[in-house]
C-alpha cells in the first residue's frame, strides 16, 4: 500500500505516484486538502476517478472508493502496462458535471520481463505486433547467414510477416463510465471504446427571419349545381319531393297544411229562461251535505246539517261566562 496527499487545487508541482510494470491490485490511498491545508471532504452520491494519459497517447481510467477526505484506488494491467512516467488527475464528478480535481504524475518502472506478461490491452497488442516484426527481421537475418536454414528461416519469415500484415481490426462501443478494452486473437485486433457523456444542450439560436409569403394559389374549378327539390303536398298534408338530378328524396313529412275561411257568423239563438235558485230542507245528521233537488236552471238546494253535541268543556266554559257577566252586572249596577 502506499500512501499520498493531492492538493484539490491547481499545483505546479504535483507530487509523483509510483508504480511497477504490470503492477495489478496494488493500493494506492489518497489523502485530499484544500488551499489551505485543509482536509477536502468528498460530497455524498459523488463518484471519484484516476484518469490518466500514458506516453503512447492512449489513456485510462480507474474507479476509486472514498470515506471522507480519503480516496483509494487499485492499479490495473491497462493502468500499469506501459513503463514511464505520465500526467493524471483524481477527477470528482457528480453525474456529469465536475466538481474536484486533483493532479498528479503516476511513475511506471519498467518491468524487466516485458515477454511474460498476459495482458490483453491496446499497449500489449502493440508491444505484440513489434516481436512479430522482430521475429520476421531475426528470421530473414538468420536466412541470410546460414545457407543450411535458409528455407526453415524463409518460412518462418514469410508466417511472421503474413501475421504481420494481415491483421484485422475491429471496434465495439462500451457504455458510458466502462474502462477502454484491447484484444489480440489470431491476427484480429479487437477495441472496445467507450460510449462518451452527453454533452450539455447547446443555447437556442436566433429565431430566423420571417420568409416571403408565397404567391396565392389559382382558384379552383366552380362545382357542378346542386339538385334542386320540387315540393307537392298530398290532400293528406303529406309532403313529398322530386328533383332535377336523380338523387334520393327526402323522406316526406307531415306539414301544416294552409288556414281555411272564416265561416259565416250563425243566427242568434232564443233568449233563455232566467236561473232560480231557492232553498230546499234542512235536516240534522252526522254528515254535512248541499244536493239540488231541482233542476240546472231551477236550482232548489237541500241542506244536511250535522247536530252539534256540547262536551264538558263546552258546558264549563258557558257557566264561568255567564256567572262572569252576572258579576260584572252586579259591580256596575246594569
Amino acid at each position: 500500500m502506499a500512501e499520498y496527499k493531492l492538493n484539490i487545487t491547481p499545483d505546479w508541482n504535483p507530487p509523483t505516484l509510483a508504480i511497477s510494470q504490470n503492477d495489478v491490485g496494488r493500493e494506492l490511498t489518497i489523502y485530499l486538502f484544500g488551499s489551505q491545508h485543509e482536509a477536502y471532504m468528498i460530497p455524498d452520491g459523488a463518484t471519484v476517478q484516476l484518469v490518466g494519459v500514458k506516453p503512447s497517447g492512449l489513456g485510462f481510467t480507474v474507479a476509486g472508493t472514498w470515506t471522507g477526505s480519503t480516496a483509494k484506488f487499485y492499479t490495473t494491467a491497462e493502468m500499469s502496462d506501459e513503463a514511464g512516467q505520465m500526467y493524471c488527475e483524481v477527477k470528482i464528478t457528480s453525474g456529469a458535471t465536475v466538481i474536484g480535481s486533483a493532479n498528479a504524475r503516476l511513475f511506471v518502472e519498467a518491468n524487466p520481463h516485458p515477454d511474460g506478461t498476459t495482458d490483453g490491452t491496446a499497449e500489449h497488442v502493440i508491444d505484440t505486433i513489434t516481436a512479430l516484426v522482430t521475429r520476421a527481421e531475426t528470421a530473414a537475418s538468420n536466412a541470410e547467414s546460414s545457407a543450411t536454414s535458409a528455407a526453415a528461416s524463409a518460412q518462418a519469415a514469410e508466417a511472421a510477416l503474413s501475421e504481420f500484415t494481415e491483421i484485422t481490426a475491429s471496434a465495439q462501443t462500451l457504455s458510458a463510465g466502462a474502462q477502454a478494452t484491447a484484444s489480440y486473437a489470431d491476427g484480429h485486433l479487437t477495441f472496445g471504446i467507450p460510449r462518451g457523456d452527453t454533452g450539455a444542450q447547446g443555447e437556442r439560436g436566433e429565431q430566423g427571419e420571417q420568409g416571403e409569403r408565397g404567391e396565392t394559389g389559382q382558384r379552383g374549378e366552380t362545382g357542378e349545381t346542386g339538385a334542386t327539390f320540387t315540393p307537392s303536398v298530398s290532400s293528406a298534408g303529406v309532403i313529398s319531393w322530386t328533383n332535377d338530378k336523380g338523387l334520393p328524396n327526402p323522406t316526406p313529412q307531415n306539414i301544416k297544411g294552409a288556414q281555411g275561411e272564416r265561416g259565416e257568423t250563425g243566427a242568434t239563438g232564443a233568449t233563455g229562461q232566467a236561473a232560480t235558485i231557492a232553498v230546499g230542507t234542512v235536516t240534522s245528521g252526522t254528515t254535512a251535505s248541499i244536493t239540488n233537488s231541482g233542476t240546472s236552471s231551477a236550482a232548489v238546494f237541500d241542506f244536511v246539517m250535522p247536530k252539534y253535541q256540547l262536551t264538558t268543556q263546552d258546558k264549563s266554559d258557558i257557566t264561568a261566562d255567564v256567572l262572569a257577566q252576572l258579576e260584572n252586572a252586579e259591580t256596575t249596577g246594569m
